[in-house]
């Protein structure tokens, strides 16, 4: 179970889990009049044939432009964007709320979102981000604005995605959270000016009550931090999918070498086992476990190393045919043409399986960066988040390890705080004949800082988790697509297919058994 837990994590975000709001893929357009009749499009925008991620159509952006979604949604959700830029300029989106129907105006919108798109992507990537809004009946408008000059965007997909009970009743407590903090800002204001007991038991009650849920929010957050960490790092199943890039697991390849070594010279023979298939079976070893990847991939992938290994069987090809080698083989004078086209039959050949290689492990190092920079980010939030709880904590004169907090995690039982808090608090408050206000502001500022750098760890781990989800669809998709390889024999087909439904049906079994864990995700 531990070996394909990878990519499980997004899946129950939304996916199959939870039912969509509003979906859009632009594939039952015919034409650009079709896409301004149903769409608000400010800009210039049109239906595109050419690039897409599925089916038939995309729409392509190639200039600054909004696109308004008219028809309301109700309740929080995930927004879903398929995207793909083509050129050198930089894309920036902006998502933008409002529950008004007077689109023109611009005060009527509210920014929720934005990002800056990659450059120059060979293929479509999925994009999420959170729609934490309670309001009923919003409207979502998409503003893409162009840095530069002579690119294009492209949108494969909207999607809006519901999502679970659990994940609503966390966006309610962000917003509760949001009112307390007025709250105490007031309180705060109120006893610099007037120095009552009454207003500092009041504000010291509110601090107290929020700290100790806090100490929660820390322990679940190092926790599902520390899920994805784990997760992503135990990714064999992207592993097993990279391996389906490797040449030599087909059939089509061993037949291309059987031909090519039959008229070789046994030094050329060798020639091509250490530089050609010895390169090909040590970068594979290497990927094994896509962590692996920030080391292996500029021994061969990157900067033109797979044209010079492609250029070597080639170049042998080229050797084995040439009229020297076929005379040598004993290959009759007006018999050596013939032999020749069949040369370059096997160049063509060749040829063709190679760059289906090449483009197919383009798609998967795709996966694999991802998932790596997914794992960093979480290595990083994980120990952030210790060290946070260690100093959160330390605050109320608790001192506790790294073992600690993993364990404390893990049981979710933080009632042994609760005496030392209270008793922290109390000492703050004092008794009413000789508290000291400037005290406990100075202490209420220290919690303030610490309140802040946890909301900031709820967003990282958020977008931690979004990246998660992006990288499943992403990963869904390749693997919903069919053998990317021409001319390839049955045998190889069937090889291709079977392997990859045992990771449909992996994934599909470690998502149900993950659900539950996950979704748990109420940081009360």
């Amino acid at each position: 179970m531990k070996k394909i837990l990878i990519i499980l994590l997004a899946s129950i975000c939304f996916g199959t889990t939870f039912s969509q709001r509003f979906s859009e893929t632009f594939d039952n357009y015919i034409s650009t009049d079709d896409l301004t009749d149903k769409w608000m499009i400010k800009g210039k925008v049109k239906l595109d044939t050419n690039f897409y991620s599925s089916k038939n159509n995309s729409i392509k952006i190639s200039q600054s432009s909004e696109i308004i979604i008219s028809r309301f949604i109700s309740k929080p959700g995930k927004l879903e964007l398929s995207l793909m830029t083509k050129g050198a300029g930089i894309w920036n989106l902006s998502i933008y709320i409002s529950t008004n129907t007077n689109f023109n105006s611009n005060e009527n919108w509210t920014k929720i979102n934005e990002f800056n798109t990659d450059l120059s992507q060979t293929t479509f990537s999925t994009k999420t981000y959170d729609i934490n809004k309670l309001k009923k009946n919003y409207f979502i408008k998409l503003k893409f604005e162009l840095n530069g000059e002579n690119s294009s965007l492209y949108i494969d997909d909207i999607i809006i995605h519901k999502i679970s009970k659990d994940a609503i009743a966390k966006i309610k407590e962000a917003e509760q959270q949001k009112k307390l903090k007025k709250e105490r800002k007031i309180d705060f204001e109120r006893l610099l000016v007037d120095e009552s007991f009454e207003n500092a038991g009041y504000l010291v009650k509110n601090y107290k009550k929020t700290y100790k849920k806090r100490i929660k929010t820390l322990g679940m957050l190092y926790d599902k931090s520390n899920v994805i960490k784990v997760l992503s790092g135990t990714a064999s199943a992207l592993g097993d999918y990279t391996q389906l890039s490797n040449p030599m697991k087909y059939e089509k390849y061993k037949q291309l070498k059987k031909v090519l070594v039959e008229k070789l010279d046994p030094i050329d023979t060798l020639f091509y086992s250490d530089e050609i298939e010895g390169k090909l079976s040590d970068f594979f070893k290497k990927i094994e476990n896509p962590l692996n990847i920030a080391v292996g991939i500029g021994d061969i992938f990157t900067g033109g190393s797979v044209s010079k290994v492609v250029s070597g069987f080639k170049g042998l090809i080229t050797t084995a045919y040439s009229t020297e080698r076929l005379t040598t083989l004993g290959v009759r004078r007006r018999n050596i043409s013939i032999e020749q086209k069949k040369g370059v039959k096997l160049y063509l050949e060749t040829k063709d399986f190679f760059e289906d290689v090449e483009k197919q492990n383009l798609k998967t190092l795709k996966l694999n960066i991802a998932i790596y920079d997914i794992y960093e980010s979480s290595k990083k939030l994980n120990t952030e988040i210790e060290q946070l709880f260690i100093e959160y904590t330390a605050l109320a004169n608790i001192v506790i390890t790294k073992d600690e907090v993993i364990n404390i995690s893990k049981n979710q039982n933080y009632t042994k705080f609760n005496k030392e808090v209270d008793i922290f608090f109390k000492i703050m408050l004092g008794r009413r004949n000789n508290f000291d206000a400037k005290y406990i502001a100075k202490q209420t500022k220290e919690i303030d800082v610490l309140f802040k750098k946890i909301e900031n760890c709820i967003s990282k781990y958020d977008k931690l988790s979004n990246s998660m989800s992006s990288f499943f669809v992403d990963f869904n998709k390749q693997l919903g697509g069919s053998c990317p390889y021409r001319n390839i024999t049955e045998k190889d087909i069937i090889f291709w297919n079977s392997k990859v439904l045992k990771i449909q049906e992996t994934l599909k079994d470690v998502e149900k058994t993950f659900n539950k864990s996950y979704m748990d995700i109420n940081f009360k």
